[in-house]
Formats: C-alpha cells, structure tokens, sequence
C-alpha cells in the first residue's frame, strides 16, 4: 500500500474522559521527600506513584494514583491494590489477580501489565512522578522504546521501536516521535510474519501542566496501513524521577470509525 501521512485531529474528550479515570489532578508529586528508583531492594521506604495505562478492550486510558511502601511490601498500582513480592516484579492483587512488573535498574518507572481477576487487562506505566520543583526551565530530550499493538482489519502487528520525548519545559510543550518500528503481523490464519520499518507517529504539541503532559496533534505514516482524518486520540504522559530524568505515557489511535485500525501502545524514555 502506498505510504500516507495522515494528521488526525485530537478528539481526547471522546477516549478517555470517563468516570472514575482519576487523572493527573491530586496526584503526589513525591515533592516531600526524594523517591527510591522502583526496585530499589535496600529502601523500605513508602513513595507515591503515578499510572498511566490503555485499556484497549474499551478503548480508554485511564491516570490513577497509587502508592508503593517498601517496608509493608505493599503497592497500588493502576487501581489495584496487593502485596509486591520482594523482587518488585508482581504485585498479588488483593480481590484476586496480578500485576507484572518489569523495573530496570536505577529506574524510577517501570513497565507493567495488570491482570485482575474481574475487569479489562491494563497496560501502561507506573513511577514516582517529578516534583515541579525538580522540572528543568529548558528543553529536554529523553530517549527509549514504544511497544505498540495494531489491529489493522484482520491484521495485527506486535511492535516495538525508538522514541524520542523533547520537553520544552520553558515553553510547555512536548513532543514524541516513535519511528524504527518493527516486529511481527499475524492475520490469525497464517504463521506470523517479521515486518520492519513498519510506521512513524509523531505526536507534536502535548501541553505540559506540571510532571504530565497530554493531547497533540499525531501524523501517522506507514505503508502497511492507513489512519483517517477523523480518527480519536487520546495521549497521556508524565515526568518522572525526583531529578525529572524519565518520561513515560500511553496512546489509543482510534480510526474503526471510518476505517479499521486501532493503535495501542506504551512508551518510557531517560535522558
């Protein structure tokens, strides 16, 4: 198919303004004291956390606080709450379930994949969100990965590439670019196949409201598929680690209304 670039108008009311969504409002900041990289195995001490996931059975994306306290080993993460094994890998959910955790060394925010016994499968990130203090006044870049889901018709692709996050703190804007995109399609009929080079999105304009940022306008060009001009977006983001050195968020690109692709995906990027 010939490769499109395609500028759909944000439409982030229609995603993920829903009941009981949270949202970055009321969310701790962790500005009283410094936070412990997430898997800091020697702290006992108690942080606030900020998670940011896609639910893509209802195709929404929900920010929820929540906390971790090292010394109890307990943690809420995306609305769910439990005990977090000593490794800060998993998190038994209290009313049944699991949290898979994926922390990196020295890292404040870490991937996870929240499977409750009753509701939708979450995936986003979780982390110590930047006090405001700590925000720099210029513009930032952090580097790291996205991890997309794309359901194009019958076809669906398992992604992951490079992204770049650029802050302009000063200005209060950010933009995401997620390019190199590779990984595998399957029709559910054949083997999957390796596919390369699959997509670029970029995501220009968020606005930056303290340690979050949101909303953007994205171009989206591939030439394995197509995003019409009305498709919904929803983009939600946040600032990371008591020195603001991480950037992590969540995306839906909605485009079944006038065609048939569905993008879901994930990012976290470090200076």
């Amino acid at each position: 198919m010939k490769a499109k670039a395609i500028r759909a108008r944000a439409m982030m009311g229609t995603i993920f303004l829903c009941a009981g969504c949270g949202g970055s409002a009321g969310v701790s900041d962790n500005s009283g004291t410094l936070a412990a990289a997430f898997a800091d195995l020697a702290s006992t001490q108690t942080d606030q956390l900020r998670s940011i996931s896609f639910d893509a059975t209802a195709r929404t994306i929900q920010t929820l606080d929540g906390e971790i306290d090292r010394s109890a080993d307990t943690a809420s993460v995306a609305g769910q709450t439990g005990s977090i094994n000593e490794e800060r890998t998993e998190i038994a959910i209290t009313s049944g379930g699991v949290v898979t955790l994926l922390p990196e060394d020295d890292r404040f925010a870490v991937r996870f994949t929240a499977d409750p016994a009753t509701g939708n499968r979450l995936i986003g990130i979780a982390g110590a969100v930047a006090p405001v203090s700590a925000l720099p006044s210029g513009t930032v870049t952090y580097n790291g990965d996205a991890r997309l889901s794309v359901q194009s018709g019958t076809d669906l692709y398992t992604l992951a590439g490079d992204v770049t996050v650029t802050g302009d703190f000063g200005g209060g804007s950010v933009d995401t670019t997620i390019e190199n995109l590779f990984g595998t399609v399957t029709n559910g009929i054949s083997n999957s196949v390796a596919v390369t080079d699959v997509a670029d999105i970029q995501i220009t304009g968020s606005v930056l409201n303290g340690s979050s940022f949101s909303g953007g306008a994205p171009t989206v060009t591939s030439s394995e598929f197509s995003v019409g001009p009305t498709a919904s977006v929803a983009f939600e983001g946040a600032i990371f680690g008591p020195s603001a050195t991480e950037a992590g968020g969540a995306m839906i690109i909605d485009d079944t209304a006038d065609g048939a692709v569905v993008i879901f995906g994930d990012f976290l990027a470090e200076q």
